[in-house]
């Protein structure tokens, strides 16, 4: 009998390499061309890559999943009154359960369609011993093919590997009493903001108030504070807080955990992996509620002026933007990669800050508009009115094709507009050179599917983006937009956007169409040739887009104005 050994995601591949080093006979069998790249360099062989031709579109399942995340919120929001009458918890875990439902979705489907390859074959399956959280990696996908090879009668073996630190019962620190001097305070909490986080500084000091900020359960980035407020366990807090209070917000949770359990029965079918996930969930809610509560308590004396976030939320935002609900604070989102997606949350006194290139307006967990401003991030912009000369380098940008095994398009649609790019370069006598998204790389599926040099993409994608960009004459931005595109913008280099799909809210937001217009390929393939033909009609396009990038910039402030 043949041995399967299935990888999931790129910690399986270590943990198979043990149990291949046993067997003679083999194969192993994957199914997101982003892990083939990282299978390339290790020794397993006989790698079979079975890509789901019959996806289902992402658009669809993005919506779909946030449409179940809020009606499960929805449903678990009853029954809150005995502890917050006065605020909703509805959103507080949206953006976890969200990227759960997107997990169950995706590998049910993809089991169920491809499991058949299976049949006869002994399955090695490995286990992330972790629940699910946010996007990273967890038991729900290898849990499903277990359950699909049990339904089937397959033979498998299951192995548990990598059990992550379980971060769910953290929360502030938020023992003690707030500064109560005389000057203004800013409470922030920025996780993820990775990108502007200088200008971000620069602009906190410059504001002159007091700034705290609350550490971040993932994503932690250096902030300048005046005062900074650490994680602690969820144990070490519940103790402050009254034992009656105390005692229902166990009797909400203990309801919260039932109804959990009853809407994962249908997809988890193992009581045991099931309750942890329930268990993880429920902790997480445990330390939001304790967050919320000691707000109360540790600005008792004085009250912060406004409270900053970061558009993404990995755990706090709910309480924080409850308890400014609640005192009337002003709230802000700061974009922790430069435009801001649709928000989870919903309050009147909440403003986003984005960046000039915004593609699409917020919208709030009530589908209202989220006013919105634009920042002076500090960009240098360059162009030239010397007539370019002919077009011979062409660059073809190409954003992450998949999150944990998701693919974000469908996969012989994605790879036949690749290689019909690669083409029409080589009749156009042009010189490609394409850059994946690092830590992303498909190398050895575009070399293989659509052509691609390897050792040239290799090179593009090694560099900083800033030095690539100044290689090309012109950039393909390649289905779903990046902001790596505003390296192109703001040297002056001509950038189109080709698409295979409508794209979804988040990310449409990324680039404004009117300056990126989105077509389809062979729109901008014919637009091409013709600045080949007529370098006059090249000159009209970059400048046109470039006047169209600065125009982005008027009204913008710097972010002290909003402090």
């Amino acid at each position: 009998m043949e041995h399967a050994l299935i990888i999931i995601n790129s910690e399986d591949i270590f943990a198979a390499e043990h149990l291949a080093e046993k067997l003679e006979n083999y194969t192993v069998y994957v199914f997101d061309p982003i892990l083939l790249d990282k299978l390339a360099k290790s020794p397993l062989r006989n790698v079979q890559f079975i890509p789901w031709q019959n996806s289902p579109s992402y658009a669809n399942m993005h919506e779909k999943a946030h449409e179940k995340a809020y009606l499960l919120e929805k449903e678990l929001d009853v029954g809150r009154h005995e502890i917050l009458p006065e605020v909703s918890m509805y959103g507080w875990q949206h953006l976890n359960l969200y990227y759960m439902m997107m997990a169950m979705h995706w590998y049910s489907g993809l089991w169920n369609d491809l499991g058949s390859h299976f049949l006869g074959k002994h399955l090695h399956i490995y286990l992330c011993d972790t629940p699910a959280v946010y996007y990273f990696n967890s038991f729900i996908p290898s849990l499903l093919l277990l359950q699909y090879a049990r339904q089937h009668e397959i033979e498998f073996s299951g192995y548990t590997y990598g059990a992550s630190e379980d971060k769910s019962n953290l929360l502030p620190d938020l023992r003690g009493l707030a500064p109560s001097d005389e000057q203004e305070m800013l409470l922030l909490h920025l996780p993820t903001c990775m990108y502007d986080m200088a200008y971000f500084n620069s602009e906190l000091i410059a504001s002159g108030k007091h700034v705290l900020t609350i550490a971040a359960k993932y994503f932690t980035v250096p902030v300048h504070a005046h005062t900074s407020i650490p994680l602690t366990t969820s144990e070490a807090l519940e103790l402050e807080i009254s034992s009656p209070l105390r005692q229902r917000i166990e009797a909400f949770l203990t309801t919260i955990a039932a109804k959990l359990d009853a809407f994962l029965a249908s997809s988890l079918a193992s009581v045991g992996f099931r309750e942890r996930q329930v268990a993880q969930i429920v902790n997480i809610y445990r330390s939001q509620l304790l967050t919320y509560f000691h707000l109360h308590r540790y600005f008792s004396e004085k009250l912060p002026n406004k409270v900053l976030l970061s558009d993404h939320d990995t755990g706090f935002h709910g309480p924080l933007i409850a308890f400014a609900e609640k005192k009337n604070i002003p709230v802000l989102l700061l974009p922790h990669s430069k435009t801001t997606q649709d928000i989870e949350f919903s309050y009147k006194n909440m403003h986003a800050l984005v960046h000039p290139s915004q593609g699409a307006p917020i919208l709030d967990r009530n589908l209202r508009r989220v006013p919105h401003f634009k920042l002076s991030i500090p960009t240098t912009l360059h162009t030239t009115t010397h007539f370019p000369a002919p077009i011979t380098t062409v660059g073809l940008m190409l954003n992450a094709y998949s999150l944990n095994g998701i693919y974000f398009a469908n996969f012989q649609q994605y790879i036949a507009g690749i290689k019909r790019i690669r083409e029409f370069c080589v009749e156009q006598n042009l010189q490609l050179k394409v850059r994946c998204k690092p830590s992303y790389g498909m190398g050895k599926i575009l070399a293989e599917e659509a052509g691609v040099d390897m050792e040239m993409l290799l090179n593009s994608t090694r560099i900083p983006m800033a030095e690539f960009s100044s290689t090309c004459d012109l950039c393909i931005m390649y289905d779903a937009p990046t902001a790596g595109a505003l390296e192109f913008l703001a040297q002056s280099i001509p950038i189109m956007n080709p698409i295979l799909a409508p794209l979804t809210r988040p990310q449409a937001a990324t680039i404004h169409p009117h300056t990126i217009a989105r077509e389809t390929i062979e729109e901008c393939l014919d637009r091409i040739a013709s600045f080949k033909v007529d370098p006059s009609l090249f000159q009209q396009f970059k400048m046109h887009q470039f006047r169209n990038y600065l125009d982005s910039f008027d009204d913008t402030q710097p972010l002290r104005v909003f402090l």
